[in-house]
């Protein structure tokens, strides 16, 4: 994490007084607007006697006396010393911000098509293996031994598409698509290509694949696509 100047400025403005805890405190207090993913707006001070700026939650008052600067809270029942003008206005500004932020709630944000794709074929895929197992279970019971092989084989199938899924999923992207998300959706276009999915998983599976209908061409092939940095060759 790289520390914003603006942060340590601040923190170096701040006055070296009461204990070592409350120090510290002050230090991070007036540091923390500068170290947020949120930015809240910086204050407008005016005046010169009587420093003010004003918020949507009040008006923040700074005035000097001697060489000290007082920082009153907002309903001006109590205030702060500072040895500059500066610290004093870092105080408010922190004060301020924490405020606001305390009213904001952040959403996580959305998922990316990619993720949502993946996400939507690892159903897919956890779905079919959970029917092959049921139809070869069932072959089994019935001794049609061709039968129960056959489901044997399309369940560990998709067993690994899942696996794969999963893996890819953990993988961090930076340009392009990894080589073995550029495998994965040809698989998925050609299993697509054989019109032969019930009507319900056909649309599902469409549904997945549009995500990547730009990044991979339809008509490319694995190893005539580049691979993206970190592909295995």
């Amino acid at each position: 994490m790289n520390i914003p100047d603006e942060a340590v400025q601040v923190a170096l403005d701040v006055p070296v007084v009461g204990g070592r805890e409350n120090y510290i405190r002050s230090i991070l207090t007036a540091a923390a607007p500068f170290l947020q993913g949120v930015k809240v707006k910086a204050l407008e001070w005016v005046g010169k006697t009587e420093i003010k700026a004003k918020a949507i939650i009040g008006t923040y008052l700074i005035d000097q006396f001697a060489e000290k600067f007082r920082l009153y809270s907002l309903d001006r029942s109590s205030y702060q010393w500072f040895d500059t003008l500066e610290a004093a206005k870092a105080a408010a500004q922190a004060d301020y911000a924490a405020r606001v932020r305390s009213a904001i709630e952040v959403s996580a944000p959305a998922p990316s098509p990619r993720a949502q794709a993946l996400e939507e074929l690892e159903k897919y895929a956890d779905e079919k293996t959970a029917i092959a197992f049921s139809r070869m279970m069932e072959a089994q019971r019935v001794n049609d031994t061709d039968f129960a092989d056959a489901m044997e084989k399309e369940r560990n199938a998709y067993s690994d598409m899942t696996m794969r899924i999963r893996a890819i999923s953990s993988q961090p992207v930076v340009n392009g698509l990894p080589q073995d998300v550029i495998n994965l959706v040809i698989a998925a276009r050609e299993a697509w290509d054989t019109w032969q999915l019930p009507e319900e998983e056909f649309k599902r599976l469409d549904t997945a694949l549009e995500a990547f209908a730009i990044r991979v061409p339809y008509e490319d092939e694995p190893e005539a696509l580049p691979a993206s940095p970190g592909a295995s060759e």
